[in-house]
């Protein structure tokens, strides 16, 4: 996943702050932005598909 979003952030910089170069900063923060707001966004629902019934995992090694 690290790596994906690695591309994921370069080439969406690159492209935005080619098609903006006079607002690279605003372009970036708004880039940014999105990228944690979508991980705001989709965590919950991340979490309601993967495990819906909300079950405790229980980390105890025997």
């Amino acid at each position: 996943m690290g790596i994906g979003m690695g591309f994921a952030y370069s080439v969406v910089f690159a492209v935005a702050t080619t098609w903006f170069p006079e607002k690279r900063g605003l372009i970036v923060g708004i880039i940014v932005s999105g990228f944690g707001l979508g991980a705001l966004v989709f965590s919950p629902i991340q979490t309601a598909l993967i495990n819906p019934t909300n079950v405790k995992v229980d980390n105890v090694t025997r």
